[in-house]
């Protein structure tokens, strides 16, 4: 499964990274089901994990509402203040 969202003619944006923190991207529940499935594998592999109390998830557009879990757990759906402030956030990043 090719996952992410169109970035470039050529290539698909997958990930944000901030500091400690990393937002993931896709144009679908089953990709975003599985960009956090890789990420929970590979820390696996360096002795990490991914707490699911912290992670978030959000919807923007059309996208049908669903859940993906981390570690069994099901991701919080985040509230539209939450959505807001990030909307905001993003607004003000350059992509070129």
């Amino acid at each position: 499964m090719i996952t992410g969202i169109e970035w470039l003619s050529d290539s698909k944006l997958k990930d944000l990274d901030f500091a400690d923190d990393i937002a993931l991207l896709d144009v679908s529940l089953n990709g975003m089901q599985d960009l956090t499935s890789k990420v929970e594998d590979a820390a696996k592999l360096v002795g990490l994990h991914v707490n699911a109390e912290k992670t978030k998830m959000m919807i923007m557009g059309t996208l049908p509402y669903g859940n993906i879990t981390v570690s069994g757990s099901t991701v919080e759906t985040v509230n539209d203040d939450v959505k807001d402030e990030l909307k905001a956030v993003l607004n003000t990043c350059v992509f070129s």
